[in-house]
């Protein structure tokens, strides 16, 4: 005689041990886990149940179900799990009955003695409701950081929403927050919200962080509330910027920087406009757009693609995989892509260039009367305006004088054309 359910019964065991470990080091709750996902064991049976019929089928051994073991490895978990869980199984199993799953809030961080932004009346307050119910918005009051002769730098980190900076007529740094909440429940919602702040400390090195609650909707979906910031600076304070963006868009225009502005991105797009400064931006996913920077520029980006036009001085762009579009560049160009169109165009060639494009093509548009000279290995096909530069082994040939080097590599298509 054969037995099936076995090892259904000992997988039970297994991932209710596992899920009651796990536990000990993240946020998520065994009873809810179980009482939506317990179908599955079922399923987990009735697989045993076909393969052991499937293998003995030529045999005379009947096949009969373990309903004790079953029944005792069940027993096992319900009492482990409720003497760990009863009073967390108690309110699920309440929350069922008006359809609205149980929220876990994660415990409210340990108060800092630095000031702490928060709405005067300690209420977020709502000011719309998508066309996803499940997605509501909240404004918070107005935070205002103080910016003074003695600022050197503003350090700004969001881990989840994006962040505007501007300048306009203020004295001091200005935050307008919105929060999203994505949650079935708008009470629960608003509860997150209310729990979601702007923390600051001032100094030479003012930093400021984005506290957007942690929650958990059937214990297993952690996620995190969205701030969204839209700052405004002072016209007349010039001080440095490094801003670190986890999770969102981030875009700053006519900003006034003392020295450097340097932007950091997991997941989200880079905007940095009209800015006079040593500028650094780098994502790991999303697009990055500078435009009209007088200074260096370093952009960088893992997957997207790098649109840059109007750089003043020397010009670092580099993609893993996504094109590069530069336009108008005043100083050494460094443009390196692995898969990817790379075009620039420019009306000056005032330094050397390298480019290289391990597999996507290279377009060029240089002026007529610049001085340059182009060497490179190129493996695809290959079109000059230029008469005097062209390809044998090769690329080579100079323009002009022949001041400024253009390297280029790349197993792709090379075109050189003259700007009308």
């Amino acid at each position: 005689m054969i037995k099936v359910g076995r090892y259904t019964a000992a997988l039970l065991l297994l991932i209710v041990g596992g899920l009651l470990l796990l536990e000990q080091f993240t946020t998520i709750s065994t009873v809810p886990i179980l009482l939506n996902w317990w179908p599955v064991f079922l399923i987990l049976l009735g697989f045993e149940f076909i393969y052991f019929s499937s293998k003995y089928k030529k045999t005379d051994r009947p096949l009969r179900l373990d309903l004790l073991g079953i029944m005792l490895s069940v027993l096992i978990a319900v009492v482990i799990v409720g003497s760990v869980h009863a009073s967390t199984a108690i309110e699920y199993i309440k929350g069922l009955n008006i359809n609205s799953p149980i929220v876990f809030l994660d415990e409210q961080k340990d108060s800092e003695s630095a000031p702490v932004a928060r709405l005067q009346s300690g209420e977020a307050v709502k000011i719309t409701s998508s066309t996803n119910v499940n997605e509501h918005t909240f404004e918070l009051e107005k935070t205002i950081v103080p910016v003074d002769n003695d600022t050197q730098q503003i350090t700004l980190n969001n881990v989840s929403g994006g962040v505007n900076i501007r300048s306009g007529d203020v004295q001091d740094m200005e935050i307008a927050t919105q929060v999203v909440v994505r949650h079935p429940n708008a009470d629960e919602a608003k509860k997150i919200a209310d729990q979601s702040y702007i923390h600051f400390t001032t100094g030479d090195d003012t930093q400021i962080r984005a506290e957007g609650q942690t929650y958990s909707t059937l214990g297993i979906n952690k996620d995190q509330a969205v701030m969204n910031l839209d700052i405004t600076v002072p016209k007349s304070t010039s001080v440095n910027y490094q801003i670190e963006v986890i999770n969102g868009q981030l875009r700053i225009e006519d900003v006034p920087i003392l020295e450097h502005m340097r932007s950091y991105v997991t997941n989200g797009s880079i905007e940095l406009v009209n800015l006079k400064a040593e500028v650094f931006a780098e994502t790991t996913n999303g697009e990055i757009k500078l435009e009209q920077i007088q200074g260096q520029a370093v952009a960088k980006t893992t997957t997207g693609v790098l649109k840059v036009s109007k750089i003043s001085g020397d010009l670092t762009a580099e993609s893993t995989v996504g094109a590069i579009n530069i336009t108008d560049v005043g100083g050494s160009v460094q443009a390196h892509t692995t898969t990817g169109k790379i075009g620039i165009s420019s009306a000056q060639i005032n330094s050397d260039w390298d480019i290289n494009n391990s597999i996507g093509s290279v377009h060029l548009s240089l002026p007529e009367e610049a001085d340059f000279e182009v060497e490179g290995q190129v493996t695809g096909s290959f079109r000059s305006d230029f008469n005097n530069i062209h390809k044998k082994d090769g690329i080579e040939g100079k323009n002009g004088t022949g001041a400024h080097l253009i390297t280029i590599k790349t197993i792709g298509q090379v075109t050189l054309s003259k700007i009308k």
